[in-house]
């Protein structure tokens, strides 16, 4: 503690009183739940960090002032911190999504041909859907007949899950279709066309049942990258060590860009002497939904579309 004054004939301050000795460690400021670090001091250190990662965790944010400025936060005070911060760049949530209706109009007066449809329940928002005409008839007209169905899930106050449908253009890259956001995934969608698209996503439960039953004439496919990732893991449970696993990866990957019975079985068969595990582990991931050879829809000459993700 110091204790200061101004004199009046000069522009100085001097110190009247000084306390040199100190009960704690840093001034108290390495405890928990410090007063000092309120969110807002949180919200200014943070601030500069979500312009460059917008997805960067309150954990991390947590560990990272606990590591340069010795002070160590509740997961509470990092989470609403980060919080203030992000309102503070982009806006409120709650004012955006009251926005929306707003939002629909505008693009329709400028957008005339899009495909919105927005949902409210008691007064609160459920459901929004957008597809910009641009986007559904540039897949409909110019693009390969592929879809990439993904979903992620929001981590701000009110939640929910982000869905994306994604095509391939004329070149190879990625063409943006369609997007949504609601509560959870929802497998009630009376949309069910006769086209036959091959639909490419990982393996998650809501995604296989809603394209089963919305897009019966389409063929299913799985990404090869989620499949490894979780291919790899599976045999990390299972005791297998890092180097028989790494090759049992390489193995499984050369059979799902196999396109002829034969190649396909030469890698199955070699996968089976390397680990009988990994390869009951292989079958069990259904490997008609991710294998070229047993692929059943149209073949592009310039493309291996099961290794579109990888």
């Amino acid at each position: 503690m110091v204790h200061c004054n101004r004199r009046r004939d000069y522009k100085l301050f001097y110190v009247k009183k000084i306390g040199r000795a100190h009960s704690c460690l840093g001034g108290g400021i390495g405890e928990k739940g410090h007063p000092r670090a309120s969110r807002k001091w949180v919200a200014n250190i943070v601030k500069s960090i979500l312009k460059e990662q917008p997805t960067y965790r309150a954990i991390d944010l947590k560990k990272k002032l606990l590591r340069e400025f010795g002070v160590d936060i509740p997961y509470g005070t990092a989470w609403c911190g980060k919080e203030l911060a992000q309102q503070e760049l982009y806006g409120y949530a709650k004012h955006s999504y009251e926005q929306l209706r707003w939002y629909m109009d505008k693009v329709m007066e400028t957008n005339p041909g899009s495909i919105i449809h927005l949902e409210y329940e008691g007064g609160s928002f459920t459901r929004f859907f957008i597809s910009y005409y641009a986007c559904w008839k540039g897949f409909v007209d110019g693009c390969r007949p592929i879809l990439f169905l993904d979903d992620t899930h929001l981590f701000d106050r009110y939640k929910g899950t982000l869905l994306v449908a994604t095509a391939l253009n004329g070149d190879g890259g990625m063409f943006h279709v369609a997007l949504c956001i609601c509560g959870t995934d929802n497998e009630n969608d009376p949309y069910t066309p006769n086209d036959e698209l091959v639909i490419i996503s990982d393996r998650d439960k809501g995604l296989q049942n809603s394209v089963k039953n919305c897009f019966p004439c389409s063929c299913h496919s799985y990404c090869i990258r989620h499949l490894i990732a979780n291919y790899k893991n599976n045999l990390s449970k299972k005791g297998l060590s890092t180097p028989l696993r790494d090759d049992c990866v390489h193995i499984m990957k050369r059979a799902a860009y196999a396109y002829t019975m034969h190649a396909y079985h030469n890698e199955c068969n070699e996968l089976k002497n390397k680990s009988a595990i990994a390869f009951n582990e292989m079958l069990n991931m259904s490997p008609q939904n991710w294998a070229n050879y047993y692929f059943p829809g149209t073949r592009s000459p310039f493309l291996h579309i099961f290794g579109l993700c990888d």
